[in-house]
């Protein structure tokens, strides 16, 4: 008995047998309603795809639009990182120049040399 997986064209896939030892059933069925599957999955996605320049000319623009929206949202992404570490920068800055502040006061008024290391 010879068994063949089909794929059928609308999309389920069925096994044919043949009860006499040869090919003949599966042979006529694979030439009429089915297709063999395709081991590789690259043959099977071209295989869906229709050779035609419309669908390319309609496929093209949007494709163009995500490959544009991905690079835009890689690029807020960089913005917004490059924001947050400003801002948290300034204020580092601004607490250290607080501390310069109130330690310069003190030594100031008490002349203290850890005041002015501090400082």
């Amino acid at each position: 008995m010879v068994a063949y997986l089909l794929a059928v064209p609308w999309g389920a896939g069925c096994l044919a047998t043949d009860s006499l030892g040869d090919n003949r059933l599966a042979h006529d069925l694979l030439n009429q309603t089915a297709v063999m599957v395709k081991p590789h999955l690259m043959q099977w996605f071209a295989g869906m795809v229709p050779d035609s320049k419309r669908l390319l000319l309609i496929i093209w623009p949007f494709l163009a639009i995500v490959i544009l929206l991905v690079a835009l949202a890689m690029l807020a992404v960089d913005v917004l990182s490059a924001g947050r570490a400003y801002v948290s920068g300034e204020g580092l800055w601004s607490k250290a120049q607080k501390d310069a502040v109130y330690y310069l006061m003190h030594y100031a008024q008490d002349k203290s040399e850890a005041n002015y290391q501090s400082f």
